[in-house]
């Protein structure tokens, strides 16, 4: 089937696998611009009891299908999905009429500039270098994924407020919230491989930190900064307690990789390694292992105090 037509089969033949719940739910599709101008074809299952629901895009599925995964097996996974994702609640409308009323959800997100033309003409937003910050209000962020709702410009104008008002709310909720997460990356790494050496020793604690300290870098001097949800933790360098916090770690000026939306690397300036060289790096990563929707940048970027941030 082409792409139409596996979206057409969805749609006729979901329902079926929907829990009883969902039997009487309104099926529909909507076409999503996400990160860097891509546009995915959604698929809303919401039910009676809710004003709200999950967006279930079908492109992944349809690569499944081309890949041999049979029709109902989909099916099955959409419904499973729907189900574990249901809204109990409905969604208080009001609250973003008024900029009051969801002040304290407004939260900042990092975005390529030059990759997102499309969206930023129907966002407001702040440039820093080729870098764009747009906001949201966050209904729920979890590891499991995000709820939220993108502000618009229409959204700006009703309240009457402005990039530069929206950046400044965003970026103080972020602070407040204090959920930046800054660790190196062999701690990152240990956090990985722990649990399979603690059952390669039989439980033995001892044994599993042995080898995992054996096989960690004798010098880490590379960081990774995203928050504990590694959910859009790219926009934690704009939390200047965070990036002071990162200062001190590494003691001097630093190289920002943009690994993705979600997370950065942190190199420190005087590693040794150059600019060009961790280009090169960034670029590669991005074509062969990052997916469209979640590409940050291809540039390198150094961090100053004096300056902040700027293309190395």
């Amino acid at each position: 089937m082409r792409f139409d037509e596996f979206v057409e089969a969805v749609m006729d033949g979901i329902r079926e696998w929907l829990p009883e719940n969902l039997q009487k739910a309104e099926i529909s599709l909507q076409t999503c611009v996400k990160n860097n101008d891509v546009r995915l074809t959604g698929l809303v299952i919401r039910s009676a009891e809710s004003n709200i629901a999950p967006t279930i895009y079908l492109e992944k599925f349809y690569e499944q299908y081309m890949e041999g995964e049979p029709i109902n097996d989909i099916l099955r996974e959409i419904a499973r999905i729907r189900e574990e994702n249901d809204v109990k609640n409905e969604f208080d409308t009001k609250m973003v009429t008024k900029l009051e009323l969801c002040r304290n959800k407004i939260m900042p997100r990092l975005v390529g500039a030059g990759l997102n033309k499309e969206l930023l003409k129907q966002r407001p937003h702040i440039l820093i270098e080729d870098l764009a910050v747009v906001f949201c209000v966050n209904l729920e962020c979890s590891a499991d994924g995000t709820a939220s709702i993108p502000i618009s410009n229409q959204m700006a104008e009703t309240w009457g407020t402005t990039a530069d008002d929206l950046y400044q709310i965003a970026v103080d909720n972020m602070k407040q919230s204090k959920i930046g997460l800054f660790q190196s990356m062999s701690t990152v790494m240990k956090e990985m491989m722990y649990p399979d050496l603690l059952a390669k020793c039989d439980g033995d604690t001892e044994m599993a930190e042995r080898m995992c300290k054996e096989m960690m870098p004798p010098e880490d001097r590379m960081y990774i900064l995203t928050n504990i949800y590694k959910v859009n933790g790219a926009s934690m360098l704009l939390d200047s307690d965070m990036m002071q916090k990162v200062m001190e770690e590494v003691g001097s000026d630093f190289f920002i990789l943009p690994s993705s939306i979600h997370e950065v690397l942190i190199v420190p300036a005087d590693s040794g390694m150059q600019s060009s060289d961790l280009e090169t790096m960034v670029r590669e990563v991005n074509d062969t292992e990052v997916s469209d929707t979640e590409i940050l940048s291809y540039h390198v970027y150094r961090y100053s105090m004096e300056n902040g941030i700027q293309i190395a």
